[in-house]
C-alpha cells in the first residue's frame, strides 16, 4: 500500500509541475529601429539588429507565436539566400 501511495504521489507531482520554473518572456520587434529586445520578467536581457521585410514583402503588424524554430534556415523568397 504504501508503495502505490508513493507512486501516486510523484505522479501527482509530475503532472503539477512541482519544481519547474517559469519565466515570462517576450519579444518585441521594433520595425522602426530594426531593433528586436527580448525582455525577461520586464528586464531587457538582449538586444539585436533585425532585417524586417521591404515594402512589398511587409512584415505586418501583430501578436505571434512561432511557428517553427530551426538552427539553419534559407529563404525560399529570396534566391535561398540563408537566415539568421
Amino acid at each position: 500500500m504504501r508503495r502505490h501511495a508513493v507512486i501516486l504521489a510523484a505522479a501527482l507531482a509530475w503532472l503539477t509541475g512541482i519544481g519547474s520554473a517559469e519565466a515570462k518572456l517576450d519579444i518585441l520587434v521594433d520595425k522602426a529601429t530594426q531593433r528586436m529586445l527580448v525582455i525577461q520578467n520586464g528586464y531587457i536581457r538582449y538586444m539585436w539588429p533585425v532585417s524586417t521585410g521591404r515594402d512589398e514583402l511587409a512584415t505586418p503588424n501583430g501578436v505571434y507565436a512561432p511557428q517553427r524554430l530551426e538552427r539553419n534556415w534559407f529563404s525560399t523568397a529570396y534566391y535561398n539566400s540563408p537566415m539568421p
